[in-house]
């Protein structure tokens, strides 16, 4: 595999839909094209596969959702768990970079069927930011569904959409989140711990 396909949102899907041999990267979006397709599935696990989601994302839930702005949802986490695959799992980006690191290290040492085996785990991996799992308080909350954006591109549609936002909220207009990052601004931080641990997951199963 030498090309990565890295979506959010919406293009977590194009990232995990698109036929061809690819890395797999799927932030705040996840599920599998037809999950009673066995076919689909199996074209699907045969690439490494990372999937980012986050307790905070406020449009497309890690739990499972009775209702929503986009109507019942079975969560991302209830579809990586149907996942035919042995998954990693790591409550933060920051575990699956220290992970990786200490794979690199066994490997260092020529450790060989523990370094294989820990570096096959990781073929398919899953992040999950959960308030009970995470070390952060309600002072320092969890991703929204648009922290994994650019706080450039963020921060600016904030500047303008502001002045909408309590009109939206108050027609029950879904707004992405957009409400909750003008209050966390957080996609610099959000970012520090997660790009260098998509970053180092590409460069182990590429």
């Amino acid at each position: 595999v030498r090309v990565a396909l890295v979506g959010q949102s919406a293009g977590a899907a194009t990232a995990t839909s698109t036929p061809g041999r690819f890395a797999r990267v799927a932030i705040a979006g996840f599920r599998i094209p037809t999950l009673e397709d066995d076919g689909a599935v199996q074209v699907l696990l045969r690439d490494p596969l990372l999937v980012v989601a986050s307790e905070g994302d406020g449009v497309i839930s890690l739990l499972p959702k009775a209702t929503g702005s986009f109507g019942p949802s079975p969560g991302i986490k209830a579809t990586v768990d149907a996942l035919p695959v042995a998954v990693a799992r790591f409550s933060t980006a920051r575990q699956l970079f220290d992970e990786i690191v200490a794979v690199s290290e066994i490997e260092a040492q020529e450790i060989g069927a523990t370094s294989q085996r820990r570096a096959e785990e990781l073929r398919t991996a899953f992040i999950a930011y959960e308030q009970t799992a995470s070390a952060q308080s309600p002072a320092d909350p969890l991703p929204c569904h648009i922290s994994f954006l650019s706080s450039r591109t963020n921060d600016a549609m904030v500047d303008v959409l502001s002045p909408l936002l309590p009109v939206a909220r108050a027609l029950s207009v879904p707004v992405l989140d957009f409400d909750v990052y003008a209050r966390t601004r957080d996609s610099d931080a959000v970012a520090a711990d997660l790009v260098p641990a998509v970053v180092a997951w590409l460069s182990r199963v590429m």
